[in-house]
């Protein structure tokens, strides 16, 4: 995937079609660089995600973040 200039054109794509996708109640998870997780999670508050969790990988790296479609 191009990230583009700051790495986040693949989220900003996913995140703004990913809602069409989900069923009501459902969860949209993404796996991150272990140096996104702010600027993802800030990405999709702007886009009306709710944050749910934040998942690290084996070596204590941020890896993926969970998200629900806020009301």
């Amino acid at each position: 995937l191009d990230g583009g200039e700051d790495g986040l054109d693949a989220y900003r794509v996913i995140l703004s079609k990913a809602g069409a996708h989900l069923k009501p109640g459902g969860f949209l998870a993404l796996e991150i660089g272990y140096d996104q997780s702010k600027s993802v999670s800030a990405l999709a508050a702007k886009l009306n995600w709710q944050f749910e969790s934040l998942h690290q990988d084996l070596a204590g790296q941020d890896r993926a973040l969970i998200f629900s479609q806020s009301p």
